[in-house]
């Protein structure tokens, strides 16, 4: 993102946030008194955070990711559910079914396919691999490269689906949010510290 464009994202993420914690702060939202209600307010100002980064960060898909995990989450749908509003939340859900039964659809498909040819390919891929001979060096190497790329798929959202390519564009994207979200929410701190004691 340039600066402007970091500006923007900023501003938007800004505006996105506060909406969502204003939705969540609606009537029939006791302020907490116990640790179990101290605990549920933290876990919704999260939820706000990060379903506001990905609706700032539209069409990435670390972003459908991170949204396709909250809602899948049950716990959250009634805090997710006051945030988008009714009638998104419901195309939200719609949508995560859809992708659902087309992934189960494919899968199915693809054992079908794949049924015929795997004893096949489990040997043509066996003579390959005994066929070649690995440098101990360069094999450790490759090792230390795919248990990074394992460790980066973890921690961005949605990480395990992506290729190398995608997986680096999306962390690189992924890490510009996270950062501007810590900002964000750091300011807000900041403004309401201020408010509640001013010098």
């Amino acid at each position: 993102m340039d600066s402007s464009g970091d500006s923007n994202f900023r501003q938007l993420y800004l505006q996105r946030l506060v909406g969502a914690l204003n939705a969540l702060n609606r009537p029939g939202i006791r302020a907490p008194g116990n640790e179990d209600e101290v605990a549920g307010s933290s876990r919704n100002i999260k939820l706000a955070a990060d379903v506001s980064l990905a609706l700032t960060a539209n069409r990435t898909a670390w972003s459908r990711a991170l949204l396709n995990r909250i809602s899948s989450d049950e716990r959250s749908r009634p805090a997710l559910r006051k945030i988008l509003g009714p009638k998104h939340f419901q195309a939200l859900i719609i949508a995560q079914r859809a992708r659902k039964r087309s992934r189960l659809k494919l899968q199915s498909k693809m054992k079908q396919a794949s049924r015929g040819q795997r004893s096949e390919d489990g040997l043509s891929l066996y003579r390959c691999f005994c066929s070649k001979r690995l440098d101990p060096a360069t094999s450790s190497e490759a090792s230390l490269v795919k248990k990074r790329k394992r460790k980066l798929q973890s921690l961005v959202p949605g990480g395990t689906s992506m290729d190398t390519f995608s997986l680096l564009d999306e962390t690189a994207h992924y890490i510009t949010s996270l950062t501007t979200q810590v900002e964000v929410l750091q300011s807000l701190v900041d403004s309401v510290n201020n408010n509640q004691h001013p010098d």
